[in-house]
């Protein structure tokens, strides 16, 4: 992203140095500082809120995705309290296993790819469930277990629900639009500001162009969070699949 930056940066720079030789606009310096008082204002609450959307719903996708690691960690620790039934166990964790290995090489993919995951409950968790229904309740431990499996069990399939939901909120296409269209206009109108030194034009329009550019491929990389230097990586239930 730094180098997509940087290059950006200098071709802007590099317009926009052109523009100022020809100079084909003089607008008087105090219009323009009105201009600026105005638009900077509008500008900068549109990309903080842009910059606020997009974080909350990254912030939340993680959530979603620790909140079901908790969930799938809790299962398979419940299972502690299930006396004398060790088959039965190995049954319940094969197929939590077989869950976290359909996220990881059917779910995830889809996610980053942006493809529609069937939000009905999978044939992986329709199987815990009929192994959890077949604990015998032999003591008050195991009436214990299977209460919190249960309970366990539909809080996994409500984080699967909102984690592929999350996965799916996108920032809208006219915002990005937007945001792009006030960018340009934003720096347009700094090369018609009337700074006579070049060598100041240049180092502040090459400074205001480097925050503008770098804060909208931010905004654009945070956006999607299967992409760019900030990814959501499914390391957290390869860990899982690795310990039970």
């Amino acid at each position: 992203m730094y180098i997509k930056t940087v290059a950006t940066t200098l071709v802007i720079v590099a317009l926009s140095f052109l523009w100022t030789l020809w100079q084909p606009i003089n607008i008087d310096s105090g219009i323009m500082q009105g201009f600026f008082e105005v638009f900077g204002a509008m500008y900068a609450i549109i990309m903080g809120f842009a910059m606020f959307l997009v974080s909350e719903n990254y912030n939340a996708f993680k959530h979603r995705i620790h909140a079901e690691i908790d969930d799938l960690q809790d299962l398979r620790d419940y299972l502690v309290y299930v006396d004398g039934q060790d088959e039965l166990v190995k049954e319940i964790k094969d197929n939590i296993k077989g869950y976290v290995k359909e996220i990881l090489n059917k779910e995830w993919p889809a996610m980053r790819g942006h493809t529609q995951v069937e939000m009905d409950t999978p044939e992986e968790v329709y199987a815990i469930m009929r192994s959890v229904n077949k604990i015998r309740r032999t003591n008050e431990s195991d009436g214990v277990a299977l209460e919190r499996l249960v309970a366990t069990i539909a809080s996994i399939t409500t984080h699967r629900m909102e984690r592929l939901h999350a996965a799916h909120e996108k920032l809208p296409s006219p915002f990005r639009q937007l945001i792009l269209i006030l960018s340009v206009c934003l720096l347009f109108a700094f090369s018609l500001m009337p700074i006579p030194s070049l060598v100041g034009r240049l180092v502040l329009g090459s400074l205001l162009t480097l925050n503008t550019v770098l804060i909208v491929f931010v905004i654009y990389d945070i956006a999607d969070p299967f992409k760019g230097v900030w990814q959501i990586e499914p390391d957290g239930f390869q860990s899982l699949l690795e310990r039970i």
